[in-house]
């Protein structure tokens, strides 16, 4: 994020983050149900400011990371890289001395997300405290990715599933200790379209590797909808002024304590701009580090997601393919066992089109307990909110 927002973390010091448990998904979806309730009747995240909630889960994960230790981390060897393999985090209970499972959680972050993140980070500690042992696996257009070389550009949905299931054998073949009862994926926004993509192409496999239950989080449902969206969202912001720091710490104060004020604050814009400066700062410095792409056109000084794809030669592009893979039903509908996967969406994320929000099948799946659908949230802002730890429960059990 911008260097303005050093500020913010000043403030964090002032966040609590209260933790709860359920012993089953019916009784964690009534709770998770009744903290809605909650929300929709005090709580800031509640509110049409929707990228405050966004912004808020992003401050609480960064403030909460700073805590956590850095393990875990080894290298599986894939012959999808020039450099042969990847550095992975690979995290067990015993580290913590937590009580042990004989399951693994394999980590998929969103767009950009490294295991160095706040996101991978915190989701790591939340599942080793609750006995599973647990593989991060940097996205795939993450500069740390990027920089084993891999023999692709990114956003080969298919490509990439199929890279992340050969890094779960690997890390059988080489990290396993004792029996593993089930292997189960979960994925944070685009790490969740991936994580359904491998699921799919798993149970079309002689020889599955997965286990358990598939777990997405805000994940796009239409990777290229998402994508031009975001694109809008840039737009929309670069005709609305600068933010200044004194409106960055009022944001960050309002956000903080729930300020009943914010909405007077006219900060709205200022947490959109912080959130967009985010994706398309790393986007540019994603680009700029590709050999592929930069052989037809000097980086752009203000990328885009349409630029980025228009900037790929054809032959090389994953958006060339038909526009069925990069819609979430078309994998959906591959599953030859759909009782695996569980998925989480909020009605004011971002990455979704006016369009998206009626989600379609998804509201149908509702009706059966493998999807829920909240009216707020954000974008994965969710994530420190204290009935998260009941909805890792809801989709892992």
């Amino acid at each position: 994020m911008d260097s303005r927002l050093s500020i913010v973390w000043v403030f964090a010091a002032f966040l609590s983050v209260n933790l709860c448990a359920a012993s089953w998904p019916e009784e964690a979806r009534r709770a998770i149900q009744q903290q809605f309730n909650q929300q929709q009747a005090q709580s800031l995240i509640k509110a049409p400011f929707a990228n405050a909630a966004t912004l808020q889960g992003a401050l609480k994960r960064e403030w909460k990371s700073l805590w956590i230790p850095d393990q875990g981390k080894v290298l599986l060897e894939s012959p999808e890289f020039e450099t042969g393999a990847l550095e992975v985090r690979f995290v067990s209970p015993l580290s913590l001395r937590a009580e042990q499972k004989m399951e693994w959680v394999v980590v998929l972050p969103g767009l950009f997300g490294e295991i160095d993140d706040p996101i991978a980070l915190t989701l790591v500690d939340r599942l080793v405290r609750k006995g599973y042992t647990v593989l991060a696996i940097s996205n795939s257009w993450s500069p740390h990715y990027r920089q084993a070389r891999p023999l692709h550009v990114p956003g080969f949905l298919e490509f990439e599933a199929r890279t992340v299931l050969g890094f779960i054998r690997e890390a059988k073949q080489k990290l396993q200790r004792g029996p593993v009862s089930a292997i189960h994926l979960l994925g944070v926004s685009y790490g969740g379209m991936l994580a359904t993509v491998a699921t799919a192409l798993d149970q079309a496999s002689d020889a599955p590797l997965l286990s358990g239950a598939t777990l997405a989080f805000s994940p796009p449902l239409d990777l290229l909808d998402s994508m031009e969206q975001m694109d809008r969202g840039l737009q929309s912001i670069q005709e609305k002024s600068e933010c200044s720091w004194i409106e960055i710490a009022q944001l960050s104060v309002a956000l903080f304590f729930n300020s009943p004020g914010w909405s007077r604050t006219g900060l709205q814009g200022c947490a959109d701009r912080i959130i967009y400066w985010d994706f398309m700062g790393k986007l540019g410095f994603m680009v700029g580090s590709m050999r592929e792409v930069n052989q037809k056109a000097p980086v752009q000084i203000s990328p885009t997601f349409r630029g980025y794809i228009r900037r790929i030669p054809s032959e090389m592009s994953p958006f060339q393919l038909p526009r069925d893979g990069a819609r979430l039903e078309f994998w959906w509908n591959q599953m030859s066992d759909r009782s695996a996967l569980r998925i989480y969406l909020t009605q004011d994320d971002f990455i979704y089109s006016r369009s998206d929000r009626n989600f379609g099948l998804f509201r149908s799946l509702e009706r059966q307990q493998q999807v829920l659908i909240s009216p707020v949230g954000g974008h994965f802002g969710y994530s420190e909110e204290p009935f998260f730890s009941q909805l890792l429960d809801w989709g892992l059990q």
